[in-house]
């Protein structure tokens, strides 16, 4: 919701990856750093502000290793 990314403090707007990497990239998602799916919480420090396209590519990395871990539970029972 970008409507959070504005009432997160200026400095928390320029997405966090992003910014380790040296460069500034204004951030437009918030994102779950445990997602919600794998018990995350709605906790402040589990929220990261992203950019929307590392935000996508993270999100799809952990659908697919979630998917995964299902799966090869599936395959063990």
């Amino acid at each position: 919701d970008p409507s959070i990314v504005q009432e997160m403090p200026v400095q928390a707007r320029i997405a966090e990856r992003c910014k380790a990497a040296g460069l500034l990239t204004p951030a437009t998602d918030v994102d779950h750093r445990i997602a919600r799916a794998d018990g995350g919480s709605e906790d402040d420090d589990n929220l990261q502000a992203m950019g929307h396209e590392c935000h996508k590519r993270k999100t799809a990395a952990e659908n697919a290793a979630r998917i995964c871990r299902e799966n090869a539970a599936k395959v063990a029972a």
